[in-house]
C-alpha cells in the first residue's frame, strides 16, 4: 500500500508539471531555457540594452544550462541564470520568453554539458608511498621533542565501535 502511495505522489507530480506544458508550453521554475536560433533578429531583442546583450551573450559562451530562477507575475519576462551544477546557480538577467523555450527532459535529469565533461581519457592510478627514512613527511613527534618513525601500515584487525543498539 505505501509503495501505491509514493508512486501516487511521483505521477501527480509528473502530471500537474507536463501536461500543463503541452497545452500552455509555459516555462515553470528551474526548467533549462533554450534561446531560439534566431533570437538575435528579434526586434524584442534589439530594443534590449547592450549590457544586457552581453550578459546573455556570456551566459550562452559558457556552454552550461540556463535554468529559469524567476517568472514575471504577467508571464512575459524570465530570469535566467547559469547553472554550474550542484545546485550552484550564478548571474541573473531577465530576458522576454518568447526569446527561447523549455528544453524537456521528460522525467529524467538534465544531461551533462559539454562544457562539464573531460576531453581526455585520463585515469589516475594511486601509488603506493615510499617509506624513506630522510623524509620529514615519515618522521612524527610524540610529544618528547624527538622525531620517530611513522607507522605507515594499519594493523590486520579491523575497528569496530561498540554500539549500543536498542533491543
Amino acid at each position: 500500500m505505501a509503495k501505491d502511495k509514493k508512486f501516487l505522489h511521483l505521477f501527480e507530480y509528473y502530471m500537474a508539471k507536463y501536461p500543463a506544458r503541452g497545452i500552455q508550453s509555459g516555462f515553470q521554475q528551474n526548467d533549462v531555457f533554450k534561446f531560439n536560433d534566431n533570437f538575435k533578429s528579434d526586434e524584442v531583442y534589439k530594443s534590449i540594452p547592450t549590457n544586457v546583450k552581453e550578459i546573455i551573450d556570456d551566459f550562452i559562451d559558457t556552454g552550461l544550462h540556463l535554468r529559469v530562477r524567476g517568472i514575471s507575475p504577467e508571464g512575459d519576462k524570465l530570469t535566467l541564470s547559469v547553472d554550474h551544477g550542484g545546485g550552484r546557480y550564478v548571474g541573473t538577467v531577465d530576458v522576454p520568453c518568447h526569446l527561447g523555450e523549455p528544453v524537456d527532459f521528460g522525467i529524467n535529469l538534465p544531461s551533462t554539458c559539454d562544457a562539464q565533461k573531460r576531453k581526455d581519457d585520463v585515469n589516475i592510478t594511486p601509488k603506493e608511498v615510499e617509506q624513506d627514512e630522510e623524509n620529514l613527511s615519515n618522521k612524527t613527534d610524540k610529544g618528547d621533542g624527538k622525531l620517530t618513525e611513522t607507522e605507515l601500515t594499519l594493523e590486520k584487525e579491523s575497528y569496530v565501535a561498540d554500539l549500543y543498539l536498542p533491543e
